[in-house]
């Protein structure tokens, strides 16, 4: 935009304008904007400052940093992703009130002398940060952590998040950085540890077993993202207190028990469980090794703590571990996903929808096309349910033709959105699915009566088949919910 087409009085209001509109994640780029003018700068957008690579993976060669240091008080957030790292002098004097550092990720840092004495410069006046991510290739990570002590220097820290660069197929972290992440550990309350460490350079066994690490009675969030001999165990082992626990693609489903029955050990070594939320997803293996150990954790779980969220991203789960989650956690149960590459059974969506009263969260794929003829024995009971989401998977859709010979498939699907209706709270809708007994789902079977009924209901993620929605339908629904966001897939 020229200089000259707005005055320097008009844009300050202009750009407070754009902040209240903008989400926070969208600031960034209204900063970047802002700065550009004509040197208008708003203090309350200084609060995420980016340092960011450029297209050729260079620093940008104009820095507006007087707007920086005018107003570098206001800094909280500071995102680092260039191979300089700015000086001290650039960020200002007044620059000590950081709350969160992000660094990473990085192609290469040509001057890692430069680079490191301005981030430890920078730590070194800002005691307060608490919350640190790293993205970075191993050598580099080594450094800072190894050579450079940079956690050690971080008294205040409580969240760190150690996330591997997507651009490097493994990640060769040292024996000595490991140890550093174990050192930290007992002032932490969350630790994302989304590695993949290089198995040829070293594994958990060759840890010294003469250091003896504290345990981490004060950290109750751990996401782990890692192969076999990352670590995970020997973490989980420090983490008698979890409240949350996430396992992600983990390389094999022994893996996954192995940590999970160090839950149980500190179950039954006199640390009462404090798991509210579980998240298993994305792990290799056969269902029926993590079955019997999911069933021993929800029991022990139910004995001293009762789980909030579940969600179970891997293979289908058995009715049993279903049934014995829905006997030991149905009651106190704020979110479900059952999104594994086998699906659920049509039968397992009905008896979470139909048991989970407090429920305000389920995402679900169903592993064939889906078969509504156990509606006629379930009703689903959940008035807090905002997030409705469910997928068709990725097998053939299922033909029931003649299976059901006294019930129509226009006598199934109103049943279905029936069902719907009865779901007051719901905020969004989210439908893919592919077939309904042996006819298609469409809206026109009671649907659009149902969905206009749902006065709380703001988005619905449809198909984007004519035979899903017809224009009549649509136009409906509309002239009955005009706030209403319809997007198609």
């Amino acid at each position: 935009m020229p200089q000259t087409t707005l005055s320097p009085v008009v844009l300050p209001e202009i750009t407070t304008v754009i902040a209240e509109h903008l989400e926070h994640g969208c600031l960034v780029t209204c900063v970047q904007v802002c700065k550009s003018w004509y040197r208008v700068f708003a203090p309350h957008l200084y609060e995420h400052v980016r340092f960011p690579l450029t297209r050729y993976g260079k620093a940008p060669e104009k820095t507006p940093w007087e707007g920086l240091q005018k107003f570098s008080s206001q800094v909280r957030t500071i995102s680092v992703s260039a191979p300089e790292f700015p000086s001290l002098e650039s960020w200002g004097p007044e620059c000590r009130h950081l709350t969160t550092l992000y660094l990473g990720p990085f192609h290469i840092i040509p001057q890692q002398s430069l680079w490191f004495s301005g981030l430890m410069a920078l730590v070194e006046i800002n005691p307060n940060i608490h919350t640190l991510q790293l993205v970075l290739s191993g050598n580099i990570a080594d450094t800072i952590l190894c050579k450079h002590k940079l956690l050690r220097n971080l008294p205040g820290l409580k969240n760190l998040l150690l996330v591997k660069d997507s651009r490097q197929r493994s990640c060769r972290w040292s024996q000595a950085a490991f140890q550093e992440i174990m050192a930290i550990g007992p002032q932490l309350d969350q630790l994302v540890y989304n590695l993949k460490w290089d198995q040829d350079k070293w594994t958990s066994e060759k840890i010294p077993k003469a250091i003896e690490w504290q345990m981490w009675t004060g950290l109750t969030s751990l996401n782990v993202y890692a192969q076999k001999n990352c670590g995970g165990v020997e973490l989980v082992e420090r983490c008698p207190n979890l409240k949350h626990l996430s396992l992600k693609a983990i390389e094999t489903n022994e893996h996954a028990c192995a940590i999970l029955n160090v839950i149980l050990q500190h179950c039954r070594s006199g640390y009462p469980t404090r798991l509210e939320h579980l998240e298993i997803s994305k792990s290799l293996g056969y269902q029926e090794t993590i079955q019997p150990v999911l069933l021993e954790l929800f029991r022990a779980c139910a004995a001293s703590s009762a789980l909030k969220s579940f969600c179970y991203g891997d293979f289908s789960m058995s009715d049993e571990s279903l049934g014995v989650l829905m006997d030991c956690h149905g009651k106190t149960l704020e979110e479900v996903g059952l999104t594994g590459l086998s699906g659920c059974r049509p039968t397992q969506m009905h008896t979470v929808l139909s048991r989970c009263h407090n429920l305000r969260i389920f995402k679900c794929v169903i592993d064939v096309g889906m078969r509504w003829d156990c509606l006629e024995e379930s009703s689903w009971a959940c008035p807090n349910l905002r997030i409705l989401h469910i997928e068709s998977g990725k097998r053939q859709a299922f033909d029931g033709s003649g299976l059901y010979p006294n019930r129509t498939s226009m006598s199934l699907q109103r049943e279905f959105w029936k069902n719907i209706g009865k779901l007051k709270s719901l905020r969004l809708l989210h439908l893919n699915i592919r077939s309904l007994a042996y006819k298609a789902l469409s809206i026109s079977y009671g649907g659009a009566k149902h969905l206009a009924g749902l006065e709380d209901l703001m988005e619905l993620v449809i198909p984007s088949d004519k035979d899903f929605m017809g224009q009549r339908d649509k136009e409906y629904l509309l002239q009955r919910r005009p706030f209403l966001r319809i997007n198609y897939l």
